[in-house]
């Protein structure tokens, strides 16, 4: 179909014609389609659809934890929705925002402290962030 694999992130696909790009994101089962032209993505959709079982979802709101708000001349990503799951997740969403989690005056040792409570929270967490 004329795409080319991105340099930079191997689930990206993008294909120029003159001036006009069209970009395809894939991630497992999910695809975003973007273009400047609207007409393009529905060819795009419609051909994709022929040789694949597809569901076109329509504007892209929500993909992998990113929340995507649009404005007339921009996207906006934010993450705050995922971060606020997982303090949820946690037992954390009643917390207070601070500008730094930690003293900036503390000496952190090696074997100072105590272990983690739970390995497998502390495990699941660290993977989520």
């Amino acid at each position: 179909m004329g795409f080319v694999g991105s340099k930079f992130d191997t689930s990206l696909f993008l294909r120029r014609v003159r001036t006009d790009l069209l970009l395809v994101l894939i991630y497992v089962d999910d695809i975003i389609v973007t273009r400047n032209d609207s007409r393009a993505v529905t060819r795009l959709i419609l051909e994709l659809g022929r040789e694949f079982s597809l569901k076109d979802l329509g504007p892209l709101y929500y993909f992998l934890g990113m929340e995507c708000h649009r404005t007339p001349s921009s996207l906006f990503l934010s993450q705050q929705k995922y971060i606020r799951d997982l303090l949820f997740w946690l037992k954390m969403d009643g917390i207070k925002p601070v500008s730094s989690p930690m003293a900036t005056s503390c000496k952190l040792l090696k074997d100072g402290g105590k272990p983690f409570y739970d390995p497998f929270v502390y495990r699941s967490t660290v993977g989520a962030l």
